[in-house]
């Protein structure tokens, strides 16, 4: 994968936002990182920066709460440059209505081990929505995403 920042910033980055934090994980790489408070102005730039920002039920909760914290934190809106990929529709074709983890638990069957803490619980559900975009949306051949599997 590439390492430079501008590769980071490009890869399709998953996102979740918790009480006063937004986690990230990058598709590439899989590294989690959190921002709290004021640092969540890092999480803002990066998601805005990314070519794809990917969510489990974004549309309805995540993106207004990033929004909210860009006026608070930065005094303007947020302003992604990529498209929004929100999951969960996807998921309810194998599992309709079932929150996150129901429907991780019966498309993906994995056990998911962090601890049961505000962080440790929004790395798990970055981690389990970034597992389950690259089940339904990269196994489907779809040439824009070939770059996540050339490594």
């Amino acid at each position: 994968g590439k390492t430079n920042l501008e590769g980071v910033m490009s890869s399709p980055i998953v996102f979740d936002v918790g009480d006063n934090l937004i986690g990230l994980m990058y598709s590439e790489s899989g590294e989690y990182k959190s921002f709290y408070g004021s640092e969540r102005t890092g999480a803002i730039d990066a998601l805005e920066g990314a070519d794809e920002i990917i969510t489990f039920s974004g549309l309805n909760y995540d993106i207004k709460e990033v929004e909210k914290a860009s006026k608070e934190l930065r005094g303007k809106g947020f302003s992604p440059k990529g498209i929004h990929t929100d999951i969960m529709t996807r998921c309810w074709d194998t599992c309709y209505g079932a929150d996150l983890a129901e429907c991780f638990d019966k498309i993906i069957g994995e056990k998911v081990s962090l601890p049961d803490t505000h962080l440790g619980s929004n790395e798990k559900d970055v981690y389990m929505t970034l597992k389950l975009w690259k089940s339904l949306y990269l196994s489907n051949n779809e040439t824009r995403r070939d770059l996540l599997w050339s490594h």
